[in-house]
């Protein structure tokens, strides 16, 4: 019996092979699912803001401090290193905000402020006008 069912098996997976679907439908399966994944890496990379300022870095974080403690935004962690900072914190309406501070020379800084998973670009305008505003 089990000489059987292996042998219906290799004859389905041999006339599939000959006939193209055995490749087709693989093949379908990873364009379709590699343009999903596309579309979601580009809906991400588009809602984060980015900015180069030019101020050194460590003027440029604390900026950033006073401008999450200017919207009343609880910092959730922050994580420092000789030229890049995260600060996670949350929205008013509870969407995490991720700010990022990095140094690009001792006179230029870039930030980059992402609002939730989707869709928060004008809240994310508040937020970098916030720390902007602390730069001036």
């Amino acid at each position: 019996m089990f000489k059987k069912t292996l042998l219906w098996i290799a004859v389905l997976v041999y006339s599939f092979n000959l006939s193209g679907c055995f490749l087709i439908i693989p093949a379908v399966i990873c364009v379709v699912g590699g343009a999903a994944i596309g579309v979601g890496t580009a809906t991400w990379m588009s809602d984060k803001l980015v900015e180069q300022v030019p101020y050194g870095y460590d003027k440029t974080v604390q900026a950033s401090r006073d401008g999450v403690s200017d919207m009343k935004m609880a910092v959730i962690k922050e994580t420092d290193t000789d030229t890049l900072t995260q600060i996670s914190c949350k929205y008013d309406d509870g969407r995490t905000v991720w700010i990022n501070v990095a140094k690009s020379s001792p006179k230029v800084s870039r930030i980059e402020v992402r609002v939730g998973a989707w869709g928060g670009k004008a809240d994310a305008t508040k937020v970098l006008d916030a720390i902007l505003n602390h730069l001036k």
